[in-house]
């Protein structure tokens, strides 16, 4: 049995699923903003790229949530490159996927809760107490490999 599987047996996965639901958020944002802002950081023209669909390209973690790597046009940045650099209120995770809109001709960033799936999520360390898990088995959990004295 997977540890997913355990914790969704658990009803801890879906708890947590429900928080990240409750926290979803959606920006739209126009393709002559992102065309400037790639443009003056990156210096990469995006116009030259014809299929829209191809201008960002996410590889996720083994869980699929968390962008871990992005593609802009054919340069790859680290997952929290957008977040940092260009949308910081508007992506407050890293837990986000991007699509293109044809008909509205811009891009639908979707993003799942907050941080950066780096170290303990409050939500999910909350969700393992009330499961009745103890603070050494949540603090092993996010930080594999820890010994406590």
């Amino acid at each position: 049995m997977t540890e997913q599987e355990f914790l969704r047996r658990l009803g801890i996965v879906n708890d947590f699923l429900h928080y990240v639901e409750k926290t979803l958020n959606t920006t739209d944002i126009p393709i002559n903003t992102l065309i400037e802002l790639i443009k003056i950081r990156l210096g990469i023209d995006l116009n030259k790229i014809t299929d829209k669909n191809k201008w960002f390209t996410c590889s996720y973690d083994v869980n699929g949530l968390y962008c871990k790597k992005v593609k802009i046009g054919r340069e790859e940045k680290k997952g929290t490159y957008l977040r940092d650099t260009f949308f910081s209120y508007d992506l407050r995770s890293s837990a986000y996927t991007i699509s293109y809109n044809k008909d509205e001709d811009n891009f639908i960033f979707t993003v799942k809760g907050y941080g950066h799936g780096v170290g303990m999520s409050q939500a999910g360390a909350n969700q393992y107490a009330k499961s009745g898990w103890n603070y050494e088995q949540i603090l092993k959990h996010y930080f594999t490999g820890l010994e406590l004295r």
